[in-house]
């Protein structure tokens, strides 16, 4: 093989490592945020089901305070 044609493939080489990396980075970020995602939903939850099992009225919730 020539020189030029060695350097070129090590150059490819190169780019591929870089972008296995690259993707695994991403994707390592997208399994966190998805963990982080349930667990705010599961929150969300919680709190719907505790505001329904209160019984607070939304209407009476959501108004403004006196003083406004």
């Amino acid at each position: 093989m020539s020189s030029e044609l060695e350097d070129r493939i090590r150059v490819l080489e190169e780019k591929h490592e870089y972008q296995d990396q690259t993707v695994e980075t991403l994707n390592q970020v997208i399994i966190r945020q998805q963990v982080q995602l349930d667990k705010i939903l599961a929150e969300f939850a919680k709190l719907q089901e505790f505001i329904s099992a209160s019984g607070v009225d939304s209407e009476v919730a959501n108004e403004r305070p006196p003083h406004y």
